[in-house]
């Protein structure tokens, strides 16, 4: 993402930030830069419902959007950690794309 992380910001704000309010059981969302580098963080209340989002219509096109702009060239790798301790509490799972 080099050079791209005010476009990436942007993108997020517009249409990621959005489209993750619109899922079931979402409980939070961070959005971390570094130089070239981003991680999204997604807090769920069941692994379910961040399962049931990878086949979501609007995730799909969101992220079809967001490689369509140039701004991430592939899909993001999903891996997924259940959050057994956190301040404030967040007793679900994370999601780090």
């Amino acid at each position: 993402m080099p050079g791209k992380a005010h476009d990436y910001i942007d993108f997020a704000n517009r249409y990621s930030v959005p489209m993750f309010k619109m899922q079931n059981g979402i409980l939070g969302l961070h959005v971390l830069i570094k130089d070239d580098k981003s991680l999204v963080l997604s807090y769920w209340r069941k692994r379910e419902d961040m399962e049931a989002m990878e086949t979501n219509e609007l995730y799909i096109q969101t992220g079809d959007q967001i490689r369509n702009a140039g701004i991430l060239m592939e899909s993001p790798q999903v891996e997924i950690y259940e959050v057994p301790i956190a301040l404030p509490s967040i007793n679900g799972y994370i999601a780090v794309l």
